[in-house]
């Protein structure tokens, strides 16, 4: 048998069917060459083959290489963590393990904790509008390891999290005569979603983060103010962004050139009625 072996496709019937008599360390050098495609394939060919397969050795070294962060989420084994991921969008999961590495770094590196909030912040929202149904499903483990990483910045840095939300509401109100826009709107909507995301995931813990939760609440309640008070200049405001596929209806500052763009006729009597955003 040529041991270069690095497709299942070419791998003859036979030798599959002769994997399992050779050394186990020859066997195991051969599954080393074998992609996670080709591993899943060969370990239907037989109850040895299976179990060779389902070797921890063989799946950590897929799991790191597809995804280097994922040593960050909990998992049973390595090889239901590939099996558990290779089903969820890539956006949650690659939002997911940034998030839980950019937590990891502000344990380490106190001088820069607003620079990595504001980085963890963006990392949280991406999973959040490409998790769809993940959270509730095949990607419980990551979701988990997302709220635990929001409630260790809620714990740990509660100051970051609020000027978060001051700061967004601040840089939103900069007006640029020149170019006859809020040139910071753009960059808003995003984060009020993120904030959002991150009320939705403390909120089975809001005992425990009462005092910030309502801090938070408070600046984005200001924050939304500022918003809609943007719908009486019109004529003055570029409110025109771009939604990312997957943000909830709910999200309305994402929403609010649509007026005048003829995209939203009832605008105004949605955003009024939102008083506080609500994420499912």
């Amino acid at each position: 048998m040529d041991l270069a072996v690095n497709s299942f496709a070419s791998l003859s019937v036979a030798d599959a069917a002769a994997l399992p008599e050779i050394p186990t360390e020859l066997l195991a050098e051969i599954l080393r060459q074998l992609s996670a495609r080709d591993l899943a394939n060969l370990s239907m060919q037989s109850k040895q083959l299976k179990a060779a397969v389902e070797c921890e050795c063989l799946w950590k070294p897929l799991c790191r290489s597809r995804w280097p962060a994922c040593g960050l989420i909990q998992s049973s084994s390595w090889h239901a963590l590939y099996r558990r991921r290779a089903q969820l969008p890539h956006g949650f999961v690659a939002g997911v393990d940034q998030a839980c590495l950019l937590q990891q770094q502000a344990r380490a590196d106190s001088a820069r904790l607003s620079m990595l909030f504001e980085r963890f912040m963006r990392a949280l929202f991406e999973a959040c509008v490409e998790a769809g149904d993940a959270a509730a499903g095949a990607g419980r483990e990551e979701y988990e390891g997302l709220r635990a990483a929001v409630l260790w910045w809620l714990k740990t840095h509660p100051q970051v999290a609020v000027r978060f939300v001051r700061d967004a509401n601040t840089n939103l109100q900069a007006f640029d005569m020149w170019q006859a826009a809020f040139v910071n709107y753009p960059d808003t909507p995003w984060r009020r979603s993120a904030v959002a995301f991150l009320q939705e995931l403390a909120a089975s813990e809001a005992w425990a983060h009462e005092s910030v939760l309502a801090r938070i609440a408070a600046e984005a309640g200001s924050l939304d103010s500022a918003m809609r008070a943007l719908l009486g200049e019109e004529e003055r405001a570029n409110l025109h962004v771009r939604v990312p596929a997957g943000v909830p209806a709910e999200h309305w500052w994402f929403f609010l050139g649509a007026e005048s763009s003829g995209l939203g006729p009832a605008l105004r009597v949605d955003v009024a009625a939102h008083h506080r955003v609500v994420v499912h």
